[in-house]
């Protein structure tokens, strides 16, 4: 739900920016909002990325590749976002937004259902990561798709 927040409030402070000249305060705040989106994924990321570890997820190595590729190019549009290119604000909160949306949504949505078919066979210690991970994945697609 913080996630979903961050991003509304991305998605609302570059529209008011691009309908404003020379709105300089609010392109702080959209850089910002965008940094603390990128820190939420970032540490998002790395959190699943343990817990996949930690499970033997068969698809970790390419599920870290999908992180990482979102991770470098959000980072590149936010360079651009600071360098104050004018026309990466749409392209940014649209990324942003896909990205997590597209990513949560499909590929997030794989390994719970792969954790949901192990689930039999955990320890008790990772039947307590099963369940830490599908109330978190669970909250995350649910906001993420109504919101």
């Amino acid at each position: 739900l913080e996630l979903v927040n961050l991003l509304r409030q991305v998605v609302k402070k570059c529209r008011y920016v691009c309908s404003v000249p020379n709105a300089d305060s609010e392109r702080i705040a959209i850089g910002q909002a965008i940094l603390r989106t990128l820190e939420f994924v970032h540490h998002h990321f790395a959190w699943q990325e343990s817990l996949m570890a930690i499970l033997s997820y068969p698809r970790a190595a390419m599920h870290h590749q999908l992180h990482w590729n979102m991770i470098q190019y959000a980072l590149d549009l936010e360079a651009q976002f600071s360098s104050g290119n004018a026309d990466v604000e749409g392209n940014l909160c649209a990324f942003l937004y896909q990205m997590v949306v597209c990513h949560v949504l499909h590929s997030d949505k794989l390994f719970g259902q792969w954790l949901q078919g192990k689930a039999a066979n955990l320890t008790d210690s990772q039947r307590t990561l099963f369940n830490a991970v599908q109330m978190h994945l669970n909250a995350a697609s649910h906001a993420l798709s109504s919101g």
